[in-house]
């Protein structure tokens, strides 16, 4: 521009001081549709000058209005992008809050502002902790082939369709697969919601599902007693050879004969349900404690009430001993004997519970009075921590 500016200035220069100099300023006539107009050379040139001046300037004018534009697209699309990257992270921070449907808004608008491959893989992910196998198969359709699900991503979809449409179908898919990929937590989890009523369905897993920290020993045994009762309305001898066909190392796990001792129990079986308690506390599978709190205690077996007095001769204070004794002892219809058990427990470890059981025993005793004030004390208890 500077240079274009000094040449024409030098050739004003010399149109306007040549003319002088050779005293000779020379006419230029222009004729155009009709019109003519004569003008000496000087004349010319400057009008010229004044031209070229003014392109150069409404020149210079568009150049910055553009100028200024793409600066102003370039900090809107600056805007939009940051926009984007905030909601993402918002998004994140609500998947990790466990809050996918906010998570699912945020990531939704985020790609409204600025589509990216991951924002939409993590939609995916969004979509699978919603629970939503059709949302989740759009996702990856929309996707195409810059990511493709694997056989078993797939089939897990299949299976979250199913269940919303065949439950049955849906389990018996989840069983095959399971059958190949046993240890896959998600599969795990799908088994949990499937099988949530249905507990038996699940001893198969019960081993990977513990592993995985999906279920605590409550579930566990839950599983192993549905399971049991299952086999034991099968009828015959059922329950009982799948129990003796059970591994030594099994049968002496705490929580599989406690799930056992329950089964039987349901089953209507409590005399045998009694022997395998005893047989648990001979081996020290348990202690007083974990049967007592189950109210495993029913059956008046007197093996099983001799063990527990020879017991109390050895540690007296035993209070889940004594309970148990209170409770084998007033199912014996011996209310005195669990009387006096019930009262040495209470004063050990006082609990809403041996209350009621007070009462019970009591009311056996024709009682009522004591058997009232008894049940009062059940509601107004705290459980020592």
């Amino acid at each position: 521009m500077r240079r274009l500016l000094i040449l024409l200035a030098l050739l004003l220069v010399g149109v306007m001081v040549g003319p002088y100099i050779i005293d000779n300023s020379g006419y230029i006539l222009v004729q155009f549709l009709g019109y003519s107009v004569e003008m000496t050379v000087v004349s010319f040139v400057l009008s010229l000058l004044i031209v070229a001046i003014i392109i150069l300037l409404v020149a210079g004018l568009i150049k910055a209005v553009v100028h200024r534009a793409a600066i102003g697209r370039r900090w809107m699309r600056k805007r939009k992008v940051q926009r984007a990257k905030s909601l993402a992270l918002e998004a994140i921070q609500a998947l990790i809050e466990k809050q996918p449907r906010v998570a699912l808004e945020k990531l939704k608008k985020a790609l409204a502002l600025e589509h990216t491959d991951e924002r939409r893989l993590l939609q995916c992910l969004v979509a699978d902790q919603l629970d939503d196998p059709e949302l989740m198969r759009r996702l990856y359709q929309e996707l195409g082939d810059i990511i493709k699900p694997s056989p078993l991503q797939q089939q897990k979809l299949a299976i979250r369709e199913a269940a919303k449409q065949s439950p049955q179908q849906a389990a018996r898919l989840l069983q095959q697969t399971l059958e190949k990929h046993p240890d896959d937590i998600e599969l795990l989890s799908l088994a949990l919601q499937l099988f949530a009523q249905q507990p038996a369905q699940l001893r198969p897993y019960v081993d990977q599902l513990l592993a995985a920290e999906l279920i605590d020993s409550a579930m566990r045994e839950r599983i192993f007693c549905a399971w049991f009762i299952e086999l034991g309305q099968q009828g015959g001898d059922t329950l009982k050879i799948r129990w003796q066909s059970l591994k030594k190392a099994q049968r002496n796990d705490a929580v599989i004969r406690l799930a056992y001792i329950r089964a039987l129990q349901h089953l209507g079986e409590q005399g045998i349900a009694a022997k395998v308690l005893l047989k648990g506390l001979k081996k020290a599978v348990f202690n007083f404690e974990q049967p007592s709190e189950r109210q495993l205690f029913r059956y008046p077996d007197t093996e099983l009430i001799s063990y527990v007095q020879s017991h109390l001769k050895a540690t007296p204070e035993d209070h889940f001993a004594l309970a148990a004794l209170a409770r084998l002892a007033l199912a014996a219809n011996d209310a005195e004997l669990a009387q006096k058990a019930m009262n040495k427990a209470l004063q050990v470890y006082p609990t809403a519970e041996r209350y009621r059981l007070l009462g019970d025993i009591h009311l056996a005793l024709h009682e009522s009075q004591a058997a009232a004030k008894a049940y009062q004390q059940a509601f107004n208890v705290k459980n020592p921590s």
